[in-house]
């Protein structure tokens, strides 16, 4: 049936090692992936007289992993304490690498990076933090900010790949600093 729908398309058929191989005419440019072909044939034959047939084999539950429900928790918590998520880039130029090379971290190095300002993947949540701040600061008295984000640093000469939450709380030079450390010690 479906060779016969094919061959009425102008469609040749033929088998090479127990496999179908279509050759689709030039004219037909609507036809450009199998899902395509797939498409054509279920017109014309009417999928209401194709019957589904649902998945066969044992299906097991996905367990949770114990980090994302300690990020979904720590999200929501902090979101209802008034902090806002940022979700910053996960990439560094070579000026904030330069001071995590400083402190004698090895960082990773991106083979093929998109640019100059995104050579190496961040070992810490803080510069991205540090960038929320300074970019929000001109236009608001007090920001509360934190990320829960992936970092990527050389342990025992291997990449390794962990998660890091990062809070920073800013507020103008009239708020007395001990009211944000006190602040801060709440949220931790």
């Amino acid at each position: 049936e479906m060779k016969k729908i094919l061959l009425a398309l102008g469609c040749q058929w033929s088998m090479v090692n127990r496999e179908s191989l279509i050759v689709i005419p030039s004219e037909r440019l609507d036809l450009a992936t199998p899902e395509d072909l797939y498409e054509e044939i279920g017109r014309i034959y009417g999928w209401e007289r194709i019957v589904a047939n649902p998945p066969h084999g044992h299906l097991a539950a996905a367990s949770e992993e114990p980090i994302y429900r300690f990020g979904d928790f720590a999200r929501s918590t902090l979101a209802g304490m008034g902090y806002s998520e940022h979700v910053g880039r996960t990439c560094i130029g070579e000026s904030i690498a330069h001071i995590f090379k400083k402190s004698g971290l090895s960082l990773l190095e991106l083979e093929n990076p998109l640019s100059d300002d995104a050579r190496y993947m961040r070992p810490a949540l803080v510069p991205s933090l540090l960038q929320a701040v300074s970019i929000n600061a001109k236009r608001r008295n007090a920001l509360r900010v934190f990320e829960i984000g992936k970092n990527f640093m050389y342990a025992q000469g291997k990449p390794v790949e962990y998660w890091g939450l990062g809070i920073a709380l800013y507020a103008k030079k009239e708020v007395r600093k001990h009211e944000a450390w006190y602040e801060l010690k709440e949220v931790l």
